[in-house]
Parts: C-alpha cells; sequence; structure tokens
C-alpha cells in the first residue's frame, strides 16, 4: 500500500468529532452483542480475539468472526448505516437483520438468541455477560438504544475506514503481519507488536490504533504508545509531536484528537497526509523509546 492509496480511498470527516459521541457509545453497547456470539460460540483465543471483530470498509460494517458449529458457517456483525445487528453467510452476504434504534439490549439479546437457534446451535449458551465490564450507560438499565443522528454513524464509519487504511499501510511498513481487530472492550482498532524477546516473553513493545470517545477523550483519536520491561527512555526525553501531544493520565502516549484534524484540513488529501505524518513520527518516537531505531 502506498501514500496515494491512502489519499485516494480517505473519507473525508466533516462533522465535528465531539458531536459523535452519544452514537459512538451507542455502537460500543450493541458491539458486545457481537463480541457475546463469539464468546459462547467460537473457540477461546489466548489474546480474547474471538470476541473481537473486524472493519469492513466495503460494507461499513464491523463483522464479528465465523461460527461454524451450526448448519452453516456466518457471522454476527453491526452495520453502521443503519445501525442494525446483522447474520451474515461465510461470504458475508446479509441474511438478515435486526434495527436497534428504538429497541432495547433484551430485545436485541432475544433476537440474537432466535438467529442462533435458527442455525442449529443450542442458544441456551448465550449468556447476556460478559468477563470485563465497560462504561456505564442508559441501555444498560433497559432504555432503548436511540440514534441522536444516523449521519453520525456514517461520519463514525469513514473515522473507521480511515483508521484501519492507516494501520494496514503502518503494519505493512514495520513489516508486520499481525491482524486488525475492533476490541469490544474499550472499542478501539487497535495493533500490539511485541518487538525484543526472553524466550518467549516480551520485554518491549508498542501500541497504536484508533480510539473511539471514552472517558479520556469525547471523540474519536489516535494513540501510539511505548512499553519497556526495563525503561531506558523518559517522554521528557523524546520531541513532543505537534499537531499532537503527550497523554499521561492511566497511561503514557502520543495522542492525535480528529478534531485537530478536521478543523485544521478540508480535503482529503490534506487529511490524510497530516494523519500520516503524525502516526509516522509519532511511531517513529516510540520505537526510540524501546531502543529501537529504525524509522519507517
Amino acid at each position: 500500500m502506498k501514500e496515494t492509496d491512502i489519499i485516494n480511498r480517505w473519507q473525508i470527516l466533516s462533522i465535528h468529532p465531539q458531536k459523535l459521541q452519544a452514537d459512538a457509545n451507542n455502537l460500543h453497547q450493541a458491539t458486545q452483542l457481537v463480541a457475546m456470539a463469539g464468546k459462547y460460540f467460537i473457540p477461546e483465543a489466548a489474546d480474547d480475539s474471538h470476541t473481537a471483530s473486524r472493519w469492513i470498509p466495503e460494507k461499513d460494517l464491523q463483522l464479528g468472526n465465523l461460527i461454524t458449529a451450526g448448519k452453516q458457517d456466518f457471522h454476527v456483525g453491526l452495520s453502521y448505516p443503519d445501525f442494525a445487528l446483522q447474520i451474515l453467510s461465510a461470504d458475508r452476504t446479509a441474511l438478515t437483520a435486526f434495527p436497534l434504534n428504538g429497541k432495547t439490549f433484551p430485545e436485541a439479546f432475544q433476537w440474537l438468541h432466535g438467529q442462533l437457534e435458527t442455525q442449529g446451535l443450542d442458544a441456551g449458551k448465550l449468556l447476556p455477560k460478559m468477563h470485563f465490564d465497560i462504561p456505564d450507560h442508559p441501555v444498560k438499565h433497559g432504555n432503548p438504544f436511540r440514534v441522536e443522528n444516523f449521519e453520525n454513524m456514517q461520519e463514525l464509519a469513514r473515522h473507521r475506514t480511515n483508521g484501519h487504511l492507516l494501520q494496514q499501510y503502518f503494519l505493512e511498513l514495520l513489516h508486520r503481519e499481525e491482524e486488525l481487530f475492533i476490541w469490544p472492550h474499550h472499542f478501539d482498532e487497535g495493533l500490539y507488536l511485541p518487538l525484543t524477546f526472553e524466550g518467549e516473553a516480551p520485554t518491549s513493545s508498542i501500541s497504536f490504533g484508533l480510539a473511539m470517545p471514552d472517558v479520556y477523550y469525547p471523540e474519536p483519536y489516535f494513540y501510539i504508545t511505548a512499553w519497556e520491561k526495563e525503561v531506558k527512555i523518559s517522554i521528557k526525553d523524546v520531541k513532543n509531536i505537534t499537531p499532537g501531544h503527550w497523554h499521561q493520565q492511566d497511561w503514557s502516549g502520543q495522542v492525535l484528537e480528529t478534531y485537530i484534524i478536521v478543523q485544521a484540513e478540508k480535503s482529503a488529501s490534506g487529511q490524510a497526509a497530516m494523519t500520516m505524518d503524525f502516526l509516522q513520527k509519532a511511531i517513529n518516537n516510540a520505537l526510540g523509546m524501546t531502543g529501537i531505531h529504525q524509522k519507517i
């Protein structure tokens, strides 16, 4: 993938990202239904990726892993533009859908339960709980999902697509082949890349990705972190990269909030170039902090 590929496929962002928070929170709650299908009907993976999803840019779809134990192989997915839970065939054709706006979580859970039963699975294994907790939300207390603006859903899909493309691009620059996942706990599409080892135990790593609004920022944001077992370089020794900044509450990393991109650039080429430049410099910073002087 080349820089021109990012520019040509970049989805222009135009809505102030902080206006997206409420609808992003709706998506985070709904994502738990996809994760539950993975938890109870896909063999457990050590990294918990059986509960994770993949972003499918051409469909604006968050796609759960393939479930193979029923009458046919199928996926559970979450479509952003119409905010609907979907059952999809192995080739990603939508078979049926359940629009979530105005529905409660228990209603969506019962629909998913029925679909799993239709697929020949023991739907009684599906439970409305996960092994982690996510932020409180009215949906957790029986209130229905309420989409504030369906254009926000489209804009959140554009954020997802841009973040996905950029992570693919930098994975190739780093000569890595890790899979890209949206994780149901923090709701980010993020990568963890171990760099050095003692035996099989990592001694340094970097992580980067696109996070959705959370307790730290009320909008989507790009993040890059570095970890080393024996810290040799402090963030005080690393130059800050504008237009981003260092985040130091609960975790340490470099952050670029997407409102900066939307306010500074109005074209696809401008937004893409600005974000790529920040990420490249920030990833090089993170590599240097772990003692790796490779530049990408």
